[in-house]
């Protein structure tokens, strides 16, 4: 357990998390309530250290970034416009997908969740990392309906098997490399590899840079073209970034309102209230701007 915390080996802590939860759920609560008590303390002392490390993460990010394009130029990452182009355009078709389904299975507007949570999405962006937002993000979507038991359980699993990003990111650049290396794959092949990645790709948790190690893996796995060719991502995945963590963020965050909903445990009257008043401190914010502008 210990050396699983200590090496990040993420599918290993969730497997020990849910034994450990259904034994205190099996134990019951007048048993387990110092346990409880020290997970809880604790838990707030680790949020609120997160909290003061992630106000200036954002200034690692742009070092990353003005890293990366002063040792290859504008002119390298040029070469990427493609592979670049095919993410995103991807993305924001799945994104689109996203919305119709929220609406037409949970009744939520997706939009208006998006603005009562723009902070939260703000910084993934800007740190390439949905686990700089776990807390946050699991308030918000307590804050706006969903039970807190469903919110605990839903999002951190999604961390580990929700990666709708990350998996649009990883089959694009399996492609992409392909290419490269000028190799030609059967639908066999194309298919046998969408079924490693999805199987690599778990226990990514939106970490900057993890999608090379479930390529390298498949690569591996697979033999159609070199290990050492993963390399040829760098100068855009940072670019790719972005899209993947937003991508993995909105899934999650979908999934917990339908998870929520299917439970019949959605609250709409305060989801209502919650948008409300999001959109309220919103205008508020506008208010002072268009003033001095």
């Amino acid at each position: 357990m210990i050396q699983a915390f200590a090496e990040n080996s993420l599918l290993q802590v969730l497997f020990f998390a849910v034994f450990f939860g259904a034994a205190m759920v099996v134990l019951g609560p007048e048993k387990t309530k110092p346990v409880m008590d020290v997970l809880n303390a604790t838990l707030d002392v680790i949020f609120k250290i997160m909290g003061w490390i992630m106000r200036v993460s954002p200034l690692g990010a742009f070092g990353a970034m003005a890293f990366i394009i002063g040792q290859y130029g504008l002119a390298t990452l040029g070469t990427y416009a493609m592979l670049i182009a095919a993410c995103y355009g991807a993305a924001i078709i799945f994104i689109g997908l996203l919305f119709a389904i929220a609406w037409g299975f949970a009744r939520v507007p997706l939009w208006d969740f998006i603005k009562y949570a723009r902070s939260e999405f703000l910084l993934a962006l800007g740190t390439a990392s949905t686990e700089a937002v776990l807390p946050r993000i699991m308030t918000k979507l307590t804050n706006a309906g969903n039970p807190r038991s469903i919110t605990g359980l839903v999002v951190p699993t999604g961390y580990s098997f929700n990666l709708d990003g990350a998996a649009i990111y990883l089959s694009i650049s399996l492609l992409f490399l392909a290419q490269a290396f000028g190799i030609e794959l059967s639908l066999g092949q194309q298919l046998a590899a969408l079924g490693v990645l999805l199987l690599t790709s778990k226990g990514m948790a939106g970490v900057p840079g993890s999608s090379f190690l479930a390529l390298s893996a498949t690569a591996t796995a697979l033999g159609i073209f070199p290990v050492a060719g993963v390399a040829l991502l760098l100068g855009a995945d940072r670019l790719m970034d972005s899209m993947r963590v937003s991508v993995n963020l909105l899934g999650n965050c979908v999934a917990t309102f339908i998870v929520s909903k299917w439970e019949g445990k959605l609250d709409y009257d305060q989801m209502r209230e919650t948008f409300a008043a999001a959109e309220t401190e919103l205008e508020t914010e506008r208010t002072p701007a268009l003033q001095s502008a």
